[in-house]
C-alpha cells in the first residue's frame, strides 16, 4: 500500500499541480502594482509582510484558471506605501509586496497539498477495503470493469492519456462538458450538491459514487442540471 501511495503522490497529484488553481500570478500582480505606483497611486500607510498576510486575501478566480486568482490592490496600496515616488523606494516597496504574495501562494500550496494527502489516503483505504480486506469483495486485479477507484467524472470524449487530459482541462469549450457522478458523503447533508462552489468532496475523494450521474454546466450563462441513467 505504501508503494501505491507513493505512485499516487509522485505520478498523479504532483503532476496535476492543483495548487496553481488557487494561486495568483506574482509577476503580473507586482507589475500592475508597480505601474500604478509610478502613476502616482499611493495608499495611506505601510505595513510589514507579516501584517500583509493577515489582512490581504487572494480572491479566487471564478473561472478557476491556473494562476487566475487576484489580490485586492486597493488594500495593497494602503499596506505597502513607498516613502517617496523615487524609483528606489518604489522598487523596495514592490519587493516587499512580492514577498508577501509569495508567502500567500506558499500557504495555498500547503493547503492544496493537504487536500491531496487526504485524497491519497481515501484512495488507498478504498483499495484495501475492496481488494485486500477479508470483509471486502476482494475484486482482485485492476481492470476496466473494476478500476483502481471509483470514477468521479466522465466526459464525452475519446480515452486520453494523462497529459492529453491535462490539456483538455485548459479548453473551456470542452471542459464544461465534464460531468460529476452523484454520490453519498457520510454525515453530510443529503440535499447538498457536493459539486457546488465551496465543496471539497470531490477534491478530497470523500464521495461514495452512486449509479446516477449529475453535473452542473454553463450554457448560455444559465446553470442546467444534467441527469443521466445508470452507468
Amino acid at each position: 500500500m505504501n508503494a501505491l501511495r507513493g505512485i499516487l503522490w509522485e505520478e498523479v497529484f504532483s503532476r496535476l499541480r492543483l495548487w496553481e488553481f488557487l494561486q495568483v500570478s506574482v509577476d503580473e500582480a507586482v507589475e500592475q502594482f508597480r505601474q500604478q505606483l509610478q502613476a502616482g497611486r499611493l495608499g495611506v500607510k505601510s505595513t510589514s509582510s507579516s501584517d500583509f498576510k493577515k489582512e490581504l486575501t487572494i480572491l479566487q478566480d471564478p473561472q478557476h484558471r491556473r494562476f487566475g486568482s487576484t489580490v485586492d490592490l486597493n488594500s495593497a496600496f494602503d499596506m505597502f506605501t513607498p516613502h517617496s515616488k523615487s524609483p528606489s523606494d518604489i522598487r523596495k516597496c514592490c519587493l516587499c509586496f512580492r514577498k508577501g504574495l509569495e508567502e500567500l501562494n506558499l500557504e495555498l500550496y500547503k493547503e492544496m497539498n493537504h487536500h491531496a494527502q487526504q485524497a491519497t489516503k481515501c484512495i488507498v483505504e478504498n483499495v484495501f477495503d475492496e481488494r485486500i480486506s477479508d470483509h471486502g469483495p476482494k475484486l482482485g486485479p485492476v481492470t476496466r470493469k473494476y478500476p483502481l477507484c471509483s470514477r468521479y467524472f466522465i466526459f464525452p470524449f475519446k480515452e486520453l492519456t494523462f497529459d492529453e487530459e491535462m490539456q483538455l482541462l485548459e479548453q473551456r469549450e470542452k471542459a464544461c462538458h465534464f460531468l460529476a457522478h452523484d454520490g453519498f458523503v457520510k454525515e453530510n447533508d443529503l440535499l447538498r450538491n457536493s459539486a457546488e462552489p465551496g465543496s471539497q468532496v470531490y477534491l478530497r475523494e470523500n464521495c461514495s459514487v452512486r449509479v446516477t450521474l449529475s453535473s452542473f454546466v454553463m450554457e448560455r450563462n444559465q446553470r442546467t442540471v444534467l441527469t443521466c441513467g445508470p452507468i
